[in-house]
């Protein structure tokens, strides 16, 4: 696989380049790159399959060169040593990103991934939306690329009602009534929507809380009312941190 590195720290840059050439026989190392500038003239003189790309760059950050570059036609595995907000994104993107200092672990099962990927075309869409997003300030319009059975599916995160936990991967219900199977487990999820509203209700539920009419109570026994008519089971362990959810939301 026709690799580029694009990464201005000379030590890190030896450090990966060392590791790919005693473990990585299937990739070749075919030119490496400083800074955004020099990448992109790399990038369209030698057309790689893959790039590792460090997030943060001396003259634009790998965001801003993707989004230079324009077409692309490769791989990319993220390389960053701390950037919360980016790191976040990859997640909902579903691209693969390898921490600082990068492992060999880390490093073999990124470049597996990116080795037995054939449809670049499902690779540019995740990188149009991950763009899009980090181009947007308002959350409210954006997306995840949701892993299904065959295929990725990007939806816009304002349309998701709940994801309920089935066994260890994780139904999405959209707003259009559709039920999109995902090949990941709930807890993955969890994390990454709260700062989108979303709220566990227990160990099997993750709801948006903009769908939310009420909060009911049977016989000790409480469930949230959701818009389309739906009820979610609240647990004991969750309800005072949903009460206090609804209380706000009064």
């Amino acid at each position: 696989m026709r690799t580029i590195i694009i990464e201005d720290e000379t030590r890190s840059l030896n450090h990966v380049m060392g590791m790919l050439a005693k473990h990585f026989t299937q990739v070749e190392v075919v030119g490496t790159a400083a800074n955004a500038k020099e990448a992109i003239e790399k990038i369209n003189a030698l057309q790689p399959e893959l790039l590792l790309l460090d997030i943060q760059l001396p003259d634009k950050n790998g965001f801003e060169m993707l989004t230079a570059l324009g077409k692309y036609h490769f791989e990319v595995i993220f390389i960053t040593a701390h950037h919360e907000y980016a790191i976040q994104a990859l997640k909902l993107c579903a691209l693969d990103y390898i921490l600082k200092p990068v492992s060999l672990e880390d490093l073999s099962i990124a470049i597996n991934k990116a080795i037995t990927k054939k449809k670049y075309n499902e690779t540019q869409a995740q990188l149009a939306n991950l763009l899009d997003m980090m181009s947007r300030q308002d959350k409210k319009e954006h997306c995840i690329c949701l892993p299904l059975m065959h295929e990725k599916c990007i939806v816009a995160i304002k349309n998701i009602v709940r994801i309920e936990a089935v066994k260890n991967y994780a139904m999405f219900h959209i707003n259009d009534k559709r039920k999109l199977m995902v090949t990941r487990g709930l807890y993955e999820y969890a994390a990454i929507l709260e700062a989108y509203d979303f709220m566990r209700t227990s160990k099997a539920e993750l709801v948006n809380m903009q769908y939310v009419k009420s909060l009911l109570k049977k016989d000790a026994i409480y469930d949230l009312l959701l818009l389309n008519g739906e009820k979610v089971h609240v647990s004991r362990m969750k309800l005072d941190a949903v009460k206090e959810r609804i209380e706000r939301m009064k």
